[in-house]
């Protein structure tokens, strides 16, 4: 069961990472604190740093759209976190989980 459940955790990440074009290096760390920590903080430039640079600036224009991209990142990095928190392991290495 652990092998499968980490199997699955390792791809639901890949998917994250590839359908908000995030900065895999970063978010990965990001979410091996959050696995480590037991929580997830979304204070400081972590998150921001983990986005595509279209949507690191501060200030948008008026139709810009950043801001409901990062809370939609935020959300759904959340929602995988509480999703595999529990039923994985603490470890959040990606190169060990698939064997």
């Amino acid at each position: 069961f652990k092998e499968y459940v980490n199997k699955i955790r390792k791809k639901e990440f890949k998917d994250l990472v590839e359908r908000f074009q995030l900065n895999e290096s970063k978010a990965y760390n990001f979410m091996k604190n959050a696995f480590e920590n037991g929580n997830m903080d979304f204070k400081g430039e972590e998150l921001r740093e983990i986005l595509p640079d279209n949507c690191r600036s501060f200030f948008g224009g008026a139709d810009d759209n950043s801001q409901d991209i990062k809370n939609q990142v935020a959300g759904d990095l959340l929602d995988f976190f509480e999703k595999f928190y529990s039923i994985s392991s603490r470890s959040f290495n990606l190169d060990e989980e698939i064997t």
